[in-house]
């Protein structure tokens, strides 16, 4: 999976061939370089990369186990 340095998203490399947003022998030079853009991020001006990462950034969730959609008599065992 390639994910985005701009907005996190993720991409199969299937999906980048099957669409023509990357080839074959370009695969290389994004494992070799440490940043990536995907094909919604990669023509963003500097000012729009900068505010998407900003919103990313706080964007982020903290997610716990609750489940409240168990019947009582499962939530009992866990």
């Amino acid at each position: 999976m390639f994910i985005c340095d701009i907005c996190n998203r993720t991409y199969h490399w299937q999906y980048l061939l099957k669409t023509s947003c990357c080839n074959a022998t370009e695969r290389e030079a994004i494992n070799a370089n440490d940043s990536w853009a995907c094909p919604a991020c990669i023509n963003l001006n500097h000012n729009e990369k900068e505010s998407c990462i900003h919103f990313q950034k706080r964007e982020i969730v903290e997610v716990s186990w609750n489940p409240t959609w168990e019947l009582e008599e499962l939530q009992k065992h866990v």
